[in-house]
């Protein structure tokens, strides 16, 4: 789902709009914008507010913007630990797909989710995700502690 979203491939309501389908053009999420990758992702404040809240614990002053984001990944990854950089790979990908399924949910099932449930199901989501990683040699803290020393739950 990430490359997809990095490729400007998923169908939000601008490209729906220019498939000739009759759909606002509204965000679901913020209800102030155009819904287009750029803005779904990361600069919309429903969005913005949950990327900064996970990627700020690795590094300060994350970008606000999809592809930023992305490069800014890869140019930590020559400044940071590779465990963080993994951390931070995980939250970008955990983000987007918990972005978009609630985007999906608003619009098919008319289920909305706080802020605060989309936390906890972002964390949740990194957890297990992290549980499931095979427990590395002594060399320093695993992932999942990594994690908790890094980012506080709400």
């Amino acid at each position: 789902m990430s490359w997809l979203a990095l490729l400007r491939r998923l169908p939000t309501k601008d490209r729906l709009r220019r498939w000739g389908l009759n759909v606002t053009d509204q965000c679901v999420l913020c209800s102030t914008s155009v819904e287009t990758h750029h803005h779904l992702f990361f600069e919309c404040s429903f969005s913005s507010a949950l990327w900064l809240t996970f990627a700020s614990a690795i590094l300060p002053n994350p970008p606000t913007d999809l592809h930023a984001a992305a490069a800014w990944i890869e140019a930590s990854s020559r400044i940071l630990c590779s465990k963080r950089v993994i951390l931070l790979k995980l939250f970008f990908q955990s983000i987007i797909y918990i972005i978009w399924r609630e985007r999906n949910s608003r619009i098919f099932t008319f289920v909305s989710s706080s802020s605060s449930d989309l936390h906890r199901a972002l964390d949740r989501l990194i957890r297990d995700r992290l549980l499931s990683v095979p427990a590395a040699p002594p060399a320093g803290p695993s992932l999942l502690q990594l994690y908790f020393a890094s980012y506080r739950p709400p």
